[in-house]
C-alpha cells in the first residue's frame, strides 16, 4: 500500500503515509531543502517496509475501587448553580439535598422557611450520571409562593454523592525488550490519537509536549524519535504514556470522538554484528498497559492525579485503528519555552470558601502566559493539592468577595468557572499525594500536568500549610518559534502594547493557532489566524513560524468541501460550521 504517487496528480505517498510537499522542505536553500525531503523520504521508506507489521493500540479497562464522596455547592447570588466531582472519572449518583429558596449554608444544608416544590426533580434531571453539571436558576421562575417571587435574591443548594467509575482507562502502556547485542542506531515514528509522551529505560526520549498535535480532517500526525542514547544491550523498557487530548471524548472534550487515546509506533534498532530487534505496536508484541496516577486529563478542565492509589494490575492492550492518513509533522514543536518565577505569593481570601479547598494561597507570575503551574510537592502527609488558574483576581462589579484577594472563578463550586471568564474551562489541577513526596521530575520533586495548559497570570493553590515563592513557578508552553525582530520607541505606553502583541501571539501559536488560550475555545478561528498573519510575520517571521502556518494552511486545504468552502475554525469543530 505505500507507493510514490504521480506528483501533481497525485499525492506523494500513497495512504497510510504522506509527506507534503511544502515550501518548508525547499526554504533557506535549494541543497537543505532536497536534504530535508531526503530524510523525511527515507523515514517513510522505512516505515512502509513494515507498515503491515505495526498496528494502533489503546490500553485496556482496569477494575477500579469504587470510591464515594460528598460535594456540596452553593448558588449565592448567580444564575447558575454549578456542582462537580472532585475526581473527574466520577459521576453523580445521588442527590441527597436540594433546595431553592432559603436553606442553610453548606457543608450540611437544611431547609429554610421556602423551598420550591420541584427543587430535587430539576436537580436530578440535570445532574445525575455527570461528573458535574450546571442547574439554571431560572428554571425556578414560575415558584409561586410570595418567598420564592424573585429568582435572583434566592439561593439554590445542591448536595450529591459521588461515585467513582468501576473500572478505568489504562492510559499507561510499556513495551519490554531484550537487546541479545549492542545496539548500533535505533529509531522509532511515533503517533498518537489524542497525546503521547514517549519514555526508554526511564528517560523520556523528547523535549516535546502535548504531541503530536490536533489532526486534520484527513490526516493524524507524526515524528520520528532516536533511541540511541537510552538503549542498551539486554533487557529494556519503552513506556508511552497517552492524554485525551483534542481526540477521546474520555477526557470530556466537546467535539471529540468516542475512541480511546491511542498509539502508533514503529521502527527497529540495528544490532553490532547483524539483526535487527523490531519496535512495533500491536496486539501480541508484548505491549501491556496500567492505569498510573493520572486518572483524568482534559484540554479544558485539566488533570487528576492520586498517588495514594497501589499500582494495578498490567492488563493487554487493545487493537484500535484509524482512518486517517499519517503525515509528518513539519510544525514546530510544542515545548517548554521559559519558566516565570513567582513575583509573590500571599493568603487568599474568600468570604466563601470552596469545597475541599482548606487555606489557599495566590500567586502572581507577573504575566498572562499559556502553560502550566510546577509545584513543589509537600513533605508532610497525604494532601490534596488544587491548583486554580485565573487571569483575573476577585474585584467589583464582578465579584462581592475581597477586591484582589482570590482568583475571580465566576461562580461559586468546585471547577467553577461558569458565567465567568474561563465559561467552561475549569482549568483545575488536583493531585492526592501519598505519605511522602511524588517524584515526578526525579530530582528534585515536583507536580506538574503533562496533557493540559491553562490561561492565567494568577494561581490559587489550596491543601498547603505553607508556600514560598521559590517553591512554585509558572512554564510558559508553545510552538517553538522564537522572537525575530524587536520594536524600540520613545513612547512607553506603544512598547507595552507591542509586549503585550508578542506575548498573546506566542501563547497563541500552539499546534494550530488559536483564538485563545484559556477560556473553553482554543480553536483555530480562521478570522483570528488572518488578522494576526501580518503581525506574526514581523515578529517571529524569521523564527520558524512559517512551519507553523504551512502545516495550518494544509489543515485547512484538508478540510475543504468539493465546493470549496472552508470551514471557520480549523481542524473544523462539530458544534461550530
Amino acid at each position: 500500500r505505500c507507493s510514490v504517487g504521480a506528483g501533481r496528480r497525485g499525492p506523494l505517498l500513497r495512504s497510510p503515509f504522506v509527506v507534503p510537499f511544502t515550501s518548508e522542505l525547499f526554504s533557506m536553500s535549494a541543497s537543505r531543502g532536497m536534504l530535508m525531503f531526503g530524510v523525511a523520504l527515507a523515514t517513510v521508506f522505512q516505515m512502509c517496509t513494515a507498515t503491515n507489521a505495526a498496528a494502533w493500540i489503546h490500553g485496556g479497562m482496569v477494575a477500579a475501587t469504587v470510591d464515594q464522596s460528598e460535594v456540596c455547592s452553593s448558588g449565592d447570588g448567580v444564575i447558575f448553580n454549578f456542582l462537580a466531582c472532585a475526581d473527574p472519572g466520577a459521576t453523580i449518583t445521588r442527590i441527597t439535598f436540594a433546595a431553592y429558596g432559603d436553606p442553610s449554608q453548606c457543608p450540611h444544608p437544611r431547609s429554610g422557611l421556602c423551598t420550591h416544590p420541584n427543587s430535587w426533580t430539576i436537580v436530578e434531571k440535570a445532574c445525575l450520571g455527570r461528573t458535574n453539571c450546571t442547574v439554571e436558576q431560572i428554571q425556578f421562575k414560575d415558584a409561586a409562593p410570595p418567598c420564592l417571587a424573585s429568582v435572583y435574591d434566592k439561593t439554590l443548594r445542591v448536595k450529591a454523592v459521588c461515585s467513582g467509575a468501576p473500572s478505568r482507562r489504562a492510559n499507561s502502556l510499556r513495551l519490554p525488550i531484550v537487546l541479545p547485542a549492542k545496539p548500533i542506531s535505533a529509531s522509532v515514528v511515533v503517533s498518537a490519537l489524542g497525546y503521547q509522551t514517549m519514555y526508554c529505560n526511564g528517560h523520556r526520549v523528547s523535549q516535546r509536549i502535548l504531541e503530536p498535535g490536533r489532526q486534520s480532517s484527513k490526516r493524524v500526525f507524526f515524528s520520528t524519535f532516536d533511541l540511541m542514547p537510552y538503549l542498551n544491550k539486554g533487557p529494556n523498557v519503552i513506556a508511552v504514556e497517552l492524554g485525551n487530548g483534542w481526540s477521546s471524548s474520555e477526557g470530556n472534550q466537546p467535539g471529540a470522538t468516542q475512541q480511546p487515546p491511542s498509539l502508533f509506533l514503529n521502527g527497529s534498532a540495528e544490532l553490532e554484528g547483524g539483526g535487527t530487534v523490531p519496535l512495533r505496536s500491536g496486539v501480541g508484541k508484548g505491549w501491556s498497559s496500567n492505569v498510573g496516577s493520572r486518572l483524568y486529563d482534559s484540554v479544558y478542565v485539566g488533570e487528576f492525579h492520586n498517588y495514594t492509589l497501589s499500582d494495578s494490575d498490567w492488563v493487554p492492550v487493545v487493537s484500535t485503528g484509524t482512518p486517517k492518513q499519517l503525515t509528518l509533522q513539519t510544525r514546530p514543536a510544542v515545548v517548554e519555552l521559559a519558566v516565570l518565577p513567582a513575583l509573590w505569593v500571599r493568603p487568599a481570601n474568600r468570604t466563601t470558601m470552596l469545597p475541599n479547598a482548606g487555606a489557599s494561597f495566590l500567586v502572581d507570575f507577573g504575566q498572562n502566559i499559556a502553560g502550566t503551574v510546577r509545584l513543589k510537592a509537600p513533605a508532610a502527609d497525604g494532601q490534596t493539592i488544587v491548583i486554580r488558574h485565573c487571569e483575573v483576581l476577585n474585584h467589583p462589579p464582578l465579584s462581592a468577595e475581597p477586591a484582589l484577594a482570590a482568583c475571580w472563578l465566576g461562580n461559586a463550586g468546585l471547577n467553577a468557572n461558569q458565567n465567568g471568564e474561563l465559561a467552561h474551562a475549569a482549568s483545575v489541577d488536583t493531585y492526592i499525594l501519598p505519605s511522602k513526596p511524588v517524584d515526578t521530575m526525579n530530582s528534585p520533586k515536583w507536580l506538574q500536568p503533562e496533557f493540559t495548559v491553562h490561561g492565567f497570570r494568577y494561581a490559587e493553590i489550596s491543601g498547603l500549610s505553607s508556600l514560598v515563592p521559590s517553591d512554585v513557578m509558572a512554564v510558559v508552553v508553545g510552538a517553538n518559534v522564537t522572537q525575530s525582530s524587536s520594536l524600540k520607541m520613545s513612547n512607553a505606553l506603544i512598547e507595552k502594547i507591542q509586549n503585550a502583541t508578542v506575548w498573546s501571539q506566542r501563547g497563541n501559536t500552539q499546534d494550530i493557532f488559536t483564538d485563545c488560550p484559556q477560556r473553553d475555545e482554543r480553536l483555530g478561528w480562521m478570522g483570528d489566524a488572518a488578522i494576526s498573519t501580518e503581525e506574526a510575520m514581523y515578529n517571529f517571521g524569521a523564527g520558524g513560524i512559517v512551519g507553523t502556518q504551512i502545516q495550518f494552511l494544509q489543515m485547512i486545504a484538508d478540510g475543504q468541501t468539493d465546493s470549496g468552502d472552508v470551514s471557520d475554525v480549523v481542524p473544523s469543530f462539530p458544534t461550530i460550521p
